[in-house]
């Protein structure tokens, strides 16, 4: 390759065609075409002596010249034609490990050919279900070393018999490869492939990421998707060799609050170019938001006068494909995936040991710093053959659990797989865990980019950990023996099977699931196909797997897989209840337990049951313009534990004024301004008081309204949905119920207050909730009716 390159880099050798390389352009060049409907990341971008650009791509191994290499750089000539001069350019092809270098020129045939290949596979991923397959083919003898014949002959066997016409050669081939399935697993196989299909589409609805051809971004950002017309205010290099590039608006006026929080991806464009590339977000303030990307700009980019950015929303859709992948290995022909099988398809009971004397002694310092309940899902979880549920009640402390669970299993001499629906969840775990256990028994998989945690997790992450080996000679020995033998290893459940890494370490004594209460069955399979017992940690009254297709919801697919355990588990003591918790007092805990846990749900210690806010100073307030009524204040800043829970009653129903009323956004999420103004209020007598910004909190059902409140509070007050809070907690919640129904034809989508959602938004506040409504209107809700009824302090507000 450096031979290629102009001086001073190499000796500028020309080409095979005679072209010679006058300097680089960009390299791993991205380019999303709505021409040619194709997104590409090109290896090297070229430019040569004769100033046109032309695709390099490298290849690892030795030159075999495949029609699958010079399609690729085909298709890459065509991507850089779009932003030149659409006039075709020849690309090269360079071998690696022998040096081979080839020119790959463009012809109108191959070009047909490939073109037409794109589109076969364009109409299947619109029409996203089994049905749109095209047909297998007629004969098998390149079946047998397809690395996809298992997924090929699974999807041939749930596809109806009307829209698959299979050879009687084929139909053999995929008999033998499935012979060990039964129907009933092949029905779950079928019907779990099908919800994928459904919620895939669905979802790329929902996301409308055709918006960036087909919208101007002022209109994606009046969607909530895009921030659009920034400018880049500074571009800096950090010392891992990642680039840090803030925008903001020219008149440093506030950005939207709605787009783009920490650590989601964002598209970076501009007028011209769509997708010049893509970053994380690291930081987002009201004026600016700072983006962290690989790379520099491309030097195209210079050529763009009064040069305006605009980021959009980037959610993948690599989760669809890898969950269905998921589904076919658990359906392959293995001692590992027929086991599970019997547990998630045929329900067979999980079975428990115990634990020899020796291995009681070796825990038993670590278990004594557990509370009895917390000691109890540990030493469950150790007898464990199979299988174990660990229902973590809020404020219950189940990170403890699993850390002490860990430990344990770390003392014992087990290798634990340690997952986690999402990589924050992840995180959490493992800052915990570096309290007690050295890094270096700890690997972090994935969450490189998506955890605003780096710094801290940085020492566990596999690339700061093979970055440590630097003698060439024992580097290769000490790589195998870290990804090896390394007892503890952490990712998300999607990554977990679908990394790398899962290629070196096929198996781990335990797997632990964090959060399974919230993880779709298809997304805890590949994590439990690696591990030997399988530990699933959650709450099933708290929030349930996220579905947006009403169809397959209602067939199902929210169903977590915890919670389709937990009717065989409670049979055989095969749950552990953490039922005593730690964050919330003794009339907040009342309120969840009655409603949602049978009473069980208690206070562990008398400390956490008598908690309250502190008495604010009076000298604070003095002379300052009320706000509130003065009772309404006295009321919200008590620290008398019987005014712990409190009903703001807003009368929006029964009163003339509309200053109470809802009104709805263009996608569809309500917003109620006048409980945004009294919200306001209410914060700003906490903040004159002297409590911390740190100690409130805020949330609503209702996007909309997030944003709303967002625009009137501080920043340092967080503010989110419910959805966003579990999880979370703080000395003082604030809930924002927005629904006030004038008339009675006024519509409450019952969902965003469901069972599930309400008990998560009751059970964030330490010592002081405080519920913002209209209550005859939410009164025609029965699980809001019997919530407020529950309410001692019930405050009429007349504005």
């Amino acid at each position: 390759m450096r031979s290629f390159l102009p001086a001073p880099y190499g000796k500028n050798t020309p080409l095979s065609d005679g072209n010679k390389i006058s300097d680089i352009e960009d390299i791993e060049m991205n380019i999303w075409s709505n021409g040619v409907g194709i997104k590409g990341k090109i290896d090297v971008a070229l430019r040569t002596t004769k100033n046109r650009i032309i695709p390099l791509e490298l290849k690892t191994g030795k030159s075999s010249f495949s029609i699958d290499h010079h399609a690729q750089v085909l298709m890459y000539s065509v991507l850089i034609s779009e932003l030149e001069d659409e006039k075709l350019d020849s690309g090269v092809l360079l071998y690696l490990k022998d040096g081979t270098e080839t020119i790959v020129s463009p012809s109108v045939a191959d070009l047909k050919g490939i073109l037409q290949t794109r589109n076969g596979m364009a109409r299947f991923s619109r029409a996203l279900n089994i049905e749109s397959f095209p047909e297998p083919k007629l004969e098998t003898r390149f079946c047998g070393k397809c690395q996809f014949s298992r997924h090929c002959t699974i999807l041939q066997k749930v596809a109806t018999t009307k829209s698959v016409k299979i050879s009687e050669e084929m139909e053999k081939f995929s008999t033998n490869l499935t012979y060990h399935l039964s129907e009933k697993e092949l029905a779950y196989g079928k019907q779990w492939i099908q919800w994928t299909f459904m919620e895939w589409k669905a979802d790329r609805k929902r996301k409308n990421m055709e918006g960036i051809f087909m919208e101007k971004p002022q209109q994606r950002e009046s969607h909530g998707t895009c921030l659009s017309n920034l400018v880049l205010e500074r571009s800096e290099r950090k010392e891992d060799g990642n680039i840090w590039m803030t925008f903001g608006r020219q008149n440093k006026e506030k950005l939207p609050s709605n787009v783009l929080e920490i650590s989601e991806l964002a598209v970076i464009s501009t007028d011209e170019i769509v997708a010049i590339q893509t970053g994380v977000v690291v930081d987002r303030q009201e004026t600016f938001i700072t983006i962290k990307t690989d790379k520099e700009f491309s030097k195209r980019l210079t050529t763009i006068p009064s040069l305006f950015f605009h980021l959009d929303q980037y959610t993948s859709n690599a989760s669809f494909p890898m969950q269905q992948n998921s589904i076919i290995n658990l359906l392959e022909d293995s001692p590992e995936a027929k086991r599970l099988r019997e547990f998630i398809i045929d329900l067979k009971e999980p079975i428990f040991g115990s634990l020899k004397k020796a291995e009681i002694e070796k825990i038993k310092p670590i278990v004594k710093k557990l509370s009895v309940t917390q000691a109890k899902a540990v030493i469950k979880a150790l007898a464990a053959k199979d299988y174990l549920l660990i229902q973590g009640f809020p404020g219950s402390g189940k990170t403890s659990t699993i850390v002490g669970l860990v430990h344990c299993l770390v003392a014992l001499g087990k290798t634990v797989l340690l997952t986690a629906y999402t990589n924050s969840a992840v995180d959490n775990m493992l800052l915990r865990l570096k309290e007690i256990l050295p890094s270096e028994i700890i690997l972090r998989i994935g969450g490189n980019y998506s955890t605003s945690r780096l710094e801290e997790i940085k020492p566990l992450l596999l690339e700061t950990k093979l970055a440590e080996f630097k003698d060439k000679k024992t580097m290769l020995n000490q790589a195998k023996n870290m990804l090896l033998k390394t007892p503890i290893v952490a990712t998300t459940c999607l990554t977990a099977g679908n990394h790398n890494f899962f290629t070196w370490r096929t198996k781990f004594d335990y797997c632990i699931v964090d959060e399974a209460a919230l993880a779709l069955q298809s997304s805890v399979i590949k994590p439990l196909l690696l591990g030997n017992v399988y530990v699933l940690v959650g709450d099933c009254r708290q929030l349930e797997p996220l579905v947006v297709c009403k169809e397959a919801k209602e067939q199902g697919m929210n169903i977590s897989l915890m919670e389709k355990w937990e009717i065989i588990a409670e049979k055989v003591n095969g749950i552990v209840k953490l039922n005593q918790q730690y964050r919330m007092n003794s009339k907040i805990c009342e309120l969840s337990s009655e409603m949602f846990y049978d009473n069980l749900l208690q206070c562990a210690t008398k400390d956490v049951a008598n908690q309250t806010i502190e008495k604010f100073d009076e000298e604070m307030n003095e002379g300052k313009e009320e706000k509130v009524p003065r009772d309404l204040k006295n009321l919200i800043l008590s620290s008398d534990i019987s005014d712990s829970v409190i009903f703001i009653d807003t009368l929006s129903r029964s009163s003339d004024s509309n200053s109470f009323a809802q009104t709805t956004s263009s996608t569809s999420s309500k917003s109620n301004k006048g409980e945004v103004e009294l919200i306001s209020r209410l914060c700003q007598i906490y903040l004159s008081s002297g409590f911390p910004s740190s100690s409130i909190g805020i949330m609503s059902t209702y996007r909309n309204q997030v944003d709303e409140l967002r625009k009137s509070l501080p920043s340092s007050i967080e503010t989110n949905t419910v959805d966003q809070y579990q999880g979370r907690d703080k000395d003082i919640i604030l809930i924002s119920l927005v629904h006030t129904s004038i008339s009675d034809l006024d519509y409450c989508n019952e969902s965003l207050l469901s069972e599930r959602r309400v008990n998560v938004a009751l059970t964030r506040a330490k010592k002081k909730l405080i519920l913002v409504g209209c209550l005859e209107s939410l009164s025609t809700i029965p699980l809001m009716k019997n919530l407020i009824q529950k309410i001692e302090n019930v405050y009429k507000f007349n504005g």
